[in-house]
């Protein structure tokens, strides 16, 4: 598992890339974006957690022809920019939104391609 520190703002372009090493990432409300590719091909991800300030998450942030990952809590109330972030073909997997956000994440470019997956969470 890693804890990204609370003073990033932005995880850069292919920051993790290829580390096969990640299971687990919890991204800090300090971030705002994630860019491209970010956590392209670490193909034992299977687990994220994407701080209440993120805005932007870049394509195939988190890409993988293996399709690992299986759930992802996105704490932002408000749906961030969303560019392809996961390999079409992955497996079945859950999106955990703030509850009051649902509807908003199901009806949002790019989330909407998620809806069937996408689900309520009270974070605390």
């Amino acid at each position: 598992k890693i804890v990204i520190n609370d003073n990033v703002n932005i995880i850069d372009k292919s920051a993790f890339e290829g580390n096969d090493s990640i299971t687990e990432i919890v991204i800090p409300d300090s971030v705002t974006r994630i860019e491209y590719g970010a956590f392209r091909n670490c193909d034992q991800l299977t687990k994220i957690t994407i701080g209440k300030n993120v805005t932007y998450i870049g394509q195939s942030a988190l890409y993988s022809e293996k399709g690992a990952i299986s759930i992802i809590y996105c704490k932002a109330v408000t749906p961030p920019t969303l560019v392809n972030i996961i390999h079409n073909s992955q497996k079945v997997f859950f999106i955990y939104v703030p509850t009051e956000s649902v509807s908003a994440y199901k009806s949002t470019s790019y989330w909407s391609r998620y809806k069937d997956y996408i689900f309520a969470y009270d974070f605390e």
